[in-house]
């Protein structure tokens, strides 16, 4: 009896220590009997239903507790559970009665697991009434749920947001961790923890994990993260961000904001205050940023327990750039999320390993590479220094920079003095990099010395090519002085690329001309040899008609 008083007491006195400090919070009550007792769960997940057991009665005075089970032929199937081989409890019958002293040498752990193994099922559900039958049970309305007026007794709670059991005694009165909670990744709004989002507001409406843009083009990204303020029943210390940008972006720092809620964070370069303000730390190398919060204030207190069951959010903007690093079509510009945490059970260890880590979430964009090849119609070799136009499917001129056939895309003009004229490279190729999913309008507007230009536009898309994948080759050739040129240089350099093309299948062909007849050609010197015959023709007439008069 004494043991299991002392573990009692032990989980009395482990609750009552991680509750210090809690904030005041709204406490939801639901009154059950007449008892003097009650069982307050903090910490509680709003709209979650949670259960209340009575395993055992009990008598209580000061620091004395004395536990008895009473069989009925209604609960047999229990008493049977209770008395069985593995059973954590003793039963130990009194006179001739139906009523039992309970004593135990187990662990809370062990109670616990026992519990969950031999009552209940469902993900934390006891089977009402085969077993054991609810006392109650309520929908939480706020973060704290207290079950009052009970008869003193051991109590067991489940929920139905896992299979974590609470047990502990109402003696008189006793508050216990909800130990199900742990943060998670934000998906209550289709979120998936970190999206793309298709406004400034960087809200989850409209939020995706894809998206195709222009270069230059300015993307908003929001990731979210639902707290709470103990990871089973240890005390969250601090919460961190962890965001790795693909290469080929560049953070806008300006337009990070961090928020718990609807409080926006302050940042700061050192100590930030629970509640306040947020630390950041830049990694350049690998593009990325991690965000310390604490959850912990300086007198060691627990963070605001309104505040828990809320969101981290983090909203900021990055510009897709042409660099080595972007990817063009294939597999898109991936980026990633995690986010870890710092409990009561963890020493720190500043830059090394991450604490309790969560699993990666990722967003992709998409840019492309529009592509095509000039040829012969007649040869179909390769023809250098045709001239085109683009267009997009709003209708808006294509602008650009580069050169002989390599260009990259830097926004649109809206009409044709604003335009980028594209010419074709040596190979007949050319390509212009970084331009969004869509339907482009390709119009000649020189075609080559000695060739007819084409009559109408011709249309190229792009788009993820998900059957195949087509890829081009482009090699620029330089001099001593970084100028392009179209061959190699011994002393000069060389750049090849390899580019994926979602139209790279594109053949635009041109025909030569054909040749008009000339002033000096058989189309006049035929009258001339015409007229001479007649003229023969006439003298020979002459001369035959005198002949026959004389």
């Amino acid at each position: 009896m004494k043991r299991m008083k002392k573990i009692l007491s032990v989980i009395m006195i482990a609750a009552m220590l991680l509750m210090l400090g809690v904030h005041a919070a709204a406490t939801q009550t639901v009154t059950v009997g007449t008892g003097t007792g009650s069982i307050t769960v903090t910490n509680a997940t709003e709209g979650k239903t949670y259960r209340l057991y009575k395993l055992f009665d009990a008598t209580y005075s000061d620091d004395a507790v004395s536990y008895s089970y009473t069989k009925t032929e209604i609960e047999d199937a229990l008493f049977d559970l209770l008395t069985s081989d593995g059973s954590p409890f003793v039963l130990t019958q009194v006179l001739d009665t139906d009523t039992y002293v309970v004593t135990t040498e187990a662990t809370a752990s062990d109670i616990s697991d026992w519990i969950k193994s031999n009552l209940t099922e469902n993900d934390g559900i006891l089977t009402d009434g085969d077993v054991l039958k609810a006392i109650t049970s309520a929908e939480a309305t706020e973060s704290e749920i207290k079950f009052d007026e009970l008869a003193f007794g051991y109590y067991f709670i489940t929920s139905t947001l896992g299979t974590t059991i609470t047990i502990d005694s109402n003696t008189p009165d006793k508050s216990v961790i909800d130990k199900n909670q742990g943060p998670s990744w934000d998906v209550d709004n289709e979120g998936s923890g970190k999206v793309i989002t298709a406004d400034s507001n960087k809200t989850y409406e409209n939020g995706t994990q894809e998206n195709s843009v222009n270069v230059g083009d300015v993307v908003n990204f929001l990731i979210g993260v639902n707290t709470t303020n103990y990871n089973g029943d240890q005390a969250i210390v601090e919460y961190y961000i962890n965001d790795s940008l693909g290469k080929g972006f560049e953070y806008d720092r300006d337009s990070l904001v961090v928020k718990i809620g609807d409080v926006t964070l302050t940042r700061v370069d050192a100590d930030p205050v629970v509640g306040a303000s947020y630390t950041v730390e830049w990694n350049e190398e690998d593009n990325s940023f991690r965000i310390t919060v604490p959850w912990y204030d300086e007198d060691g207190e627990v963070f605001a327990s309104e505040n828990a069951n809320n969101t981290i959010s983090v909203t900021y903007s990055a510009t897709l750039v042409d660099n080595d690093d972007t990817v063009y079509a294939g597999e898109g510009n991936k980026n990633t999320a995690t986010f870890d945490y710092r409990d009561t059970s963890d020493e720190p260890n500043p830059g090394g390993e991450p604490y309790h880590t969560t699993d990666e979430k990722e967003t992709t964009t998409y840019t492309f590479a529009l592509g095509f090849t000039k040829i012969d119609g007649k040869t179909k070799q390769p023809l250098a220094g045709a001239e085109f136009r683009l267009k997009n499917a709003a209708g808006k001129y294509i602008t650009a920079t580069g050169s002989n056939g390599d260009y990259v895309y830097s926004g649109t003009a809206d009409d044709v003095n604003g335009a980028t004229t594209f010419t074709t490279d040596g190979n007949g190729q050319l390509i212009v990099k970084g331009v969004a999913e869509g339907t482009y309008t390709v119009m000649e507007t020189k075609a080559p010395d000695g060739y007819n230009q084409l009559a109408s536009p011709v249309t190229v898309s792009a788009s993820i090519i998900e059957s195949s994948t087509y890829s081009t080759t482009y090699t620029t050739y330089y001099d001593a002085d970084g100028n392009v040129v179209e061959t190699a240089q011994e002393d000069g350099t060389t750049l090849t690329r390899t580019y994926d093309v979602s139209a790279v299948d594109l053949v635009i062909e041109n025909n030569a001309g054909t040749v008009l007849p000339g002033t000096g050609g058989i189309g006049t010197g035929i009258f001339y040899i015409v007229g001479g015959l007649l003229v023969v023709g006439a003298v020979v007439v002459l001369i035959t008609r005198k002949r026959l008069k004389g």
